[in-house]
């Protein structure tokens, strides 16, 4: 992928003749195994690179080559990217809605504003059917489809096999409850899960509502027992399942490339998500990046170079800085989740941790590729929930799952917790 400051961008796409009315086109490949371009043209707007990179990520898209060009005013970006085992049939026309509204709009202005997140009322879903083995992997997809963020489940199975899954969840478009809004929910879910299924929102008790969701932030002290050592900021221990096959990432800078701007080079194992856990990072630490390349070699590594530069025009020159950045996109590249399976009584514990983003928005698709991993794996959920910790500053977002075998039986065999942690690592980040 290339980023690249070349004047004005807009001259030499007039010049290419690839001027397009919509912010967003899609060229889907044919046959389905070529590569699809994305195309973006838009004005500029600070991290910009990394909300595209999270739209396709989200989409489960993997981005194998690209251009972006920018002057800071105005920018235009090709993607082009793969499906991977893990992708959904994917809805261009949503990925173009998705990618088209997180581009800002030439009457907006670039000065950075902080957004002042709207307060969301929590709704409560139930979704009554015969029980199922992916039956909440699939309503996930569903509620994704609908812009409907998940934040806690509860899952009972009866006797007779039937299943009631509560769904306590928030609408990204801030229309529920109203009645056309909420009966287009209703049919989308019964539409593709069948006619014994029965479903219905109401809002939730406010006393739940306050408990949850993206202001809610937990203290240190909240973690899971079984997740907390694994969020300490350091060095790498040997001891985490998570860590099993991660090769070292080599980052360093050099001042004497350019003279505006440091030169960051990375050079790591290429993996579902990668594009989006540089940009993340460095938006996050405030670092501009003016020019950018990907190269994929042999075995699958990743050569990356950077031409980077703070806000205020000036290299990262101060040697603390630098290894201070160098550190954080290292820890960041190799270990973007935390997971762990663990006894938690007679059950057996899923957590699953990333970082938020400063803007407060969550790694892309957590929830489904665990759903998905743990539907591969062949093990049942009866109980998950969504919750915020700060650890060190840091806010983590931790998905927990209680689970058990396709059987109902517990899960007692540490190889088989093992196999559960792989599968759902693998769709996760693999």
């Amino acid at each position: 992928m290339v980023f690249g400051v070349y004047g004005d961008p807009r001259s030499q796409i007039a010049m290419e003749g690839d001027i397009n009315s919509d912010v967003v086109t899609i060229r889907v490949g044919e046959p389905e195994d070529e590569l699809t371009e994305l195309t973006v043209s838009c004005t500029d707007k600070v991290g910009l690179g990394c909300d595209l990179a999270s739209v396709v990520l989200e989409f489960g898209l993997n981005v194998v080559k690209g251009d972006f060009l920018t002057d800071g005013r105005w920018c235009h970006v090709v993607f082009w990217v793969e499906t991977t085992r893990c992708t959904h049939a994917v809805s261009w026309p949503l990925l173009k809605e998705r990618m088209t509204a997180v581009c800002p709009s030439l009457e907006i202005s670039l000065t950075p504003r902080i957004p002042t997140p709207a307060k969301q009322d929590v709704f409560l879903l139930q979704v009554r059917s015969a029980d199922r083995m992916g039956l909440l992997n699939d309503v996930t997809q569903l509620l994704w489809e609908n812009e409907l963020t998940v934040h806690k489940v509860n899952i009972c199975t009866s006797p007779d096999n039937s299943a009631v899954d509560l769904f306590y969840i928030t609408d990204n478009r801030n229309e529920l409850p109203k009645k056309r809004r909420r009966l287009d929910v209703l049919q989308c879910i019964r539409d593709p899960l069948g006619d014994d299924v029965t479903c219905d929102i109401t809002l939730a008790a406010p006393e739940f509502a306050a408990s949850i969701g993206s202001a809610h932030v937990a203290p240190e002290g909240c973690l899971p027992g079984a997740l907390a050592p694994h969020l300490a900021e350091g060095p790498m221990t040997s001891s985490f399942e998570e860590d099993e096959g991660i090769e070292a990432t080599e980052v360093s800078i050099d001042n004497g490339m350019s003279r505006l701007h440091s030169a960051l080079q990375v050079s790591t194992r290429d993996r579902k998500g990668l594009l989006y856990d540089c940009l993340r990072t460095l938006k996050d630490v405030n670092i501009q990046v003016a020019y950018g390349r990907i190269a994929l070699r042999e075995a699958g590594l990743l050569d990356i170079d950077f031409f980077i530069r703070h806000p205020s025009g000036h290299k990262v020159t101060d040697p603390k800085a630098q290894r201070d950045l160098c550190g954080r996109l290292r820890q960041e590249l190799e270990r973007p989740i935390r997971l762990v399976v663990a006894p938690r009584g007679p059950d057996t514990e899923l957590l699953v941790a990333a970082p938020v983003e400063v803007n407060g928005r969550s790694r892309p698709r957590m929830f489904y590729d665990c759903t998905l991993g743990l539907r591969r794996a062949n093990a049942c959920v009866f109980q998950a929930d969504i919750s915020r910790h700060a650890v060190n500053n840091k806010h983590w977002e931790v998905h927990r799952f209680l689970v058990q075998d396709s059987t109902g039986q517990p899960i007692t065999s540490p190889q088989r917790r093992q196999q559960i942690a792989k599968t759902v690592r693998s769709l996760l980040i693999g």
